[in-house]
């Protein structure tokens, strides 16, 4: 029989939450949203669907040149939960400029065109740490591909 080391992970899961956290306290959210498919759909269509959704609602925020705004674009940070049933996302946004009412009219309209069938919720964060809580709650060093981190287009 041959021996096998048993390896420890590289970091614990309270470690990678704790990044996890400060990632999303850097960027300042302000917005906490979910979205539901409510249809089957793997956890990587999913995130490119996240994807459009957030370039639309940048396109319908800033404009027609929305790519080279860099400091007016909204970022967010993002988890997927239960991608074996019911698959659904949560979502931590930070809007620069607080341009929270232009999010609220533009974001559900986009979202319900993107997902026919698909519902969504946005709300202002009213307390931080229990949202951001909320939103940490399934993630791991082993499920570091249901994080989602916004990208520079």
């Amino acid at each position: 029989m041959a021996n096998i080391e048993q390896v420890t992970p590289a970091i614990t899961t309270a470690d990678y939450r704790a990044g996890v956290l400060k990632m999303i306290l850097d960027i300042k959210p302000a917005i906490f949203a979910s979205f539901a498919f409510n249809r089957t759909i793997t956890p990587n269509d999913a995130r490119a669907t996240l994807r459009k959704f957030h370039a639309r609602l940048e396109h319908a925020r800033l404009g027609r040149n929305w790519q080279k705004m860099n400091n007016q674009r909204s970022r967010y940070i993002a988890t997927i939960e239960h991608p074996d049933m019911n698959l659904h996302i949560h979502a931590a946004f930070a809007v620069p400029g607080q341009d929270w009412h232009v999010f609220g009219q533009v974001a559900r309209p986009i979202w319900e065109k993107l997902v026919p069938g698909g519902t969504t919720e946005f709300r202002i964060i009213g307390s931080m740490m229990s949202d951001v809580e909320y939103l940490l709650k399934n993630i791991a060093p082993d499920k570091g591909d249901m994080l989602i981190i916004w990208n520079e287009y």
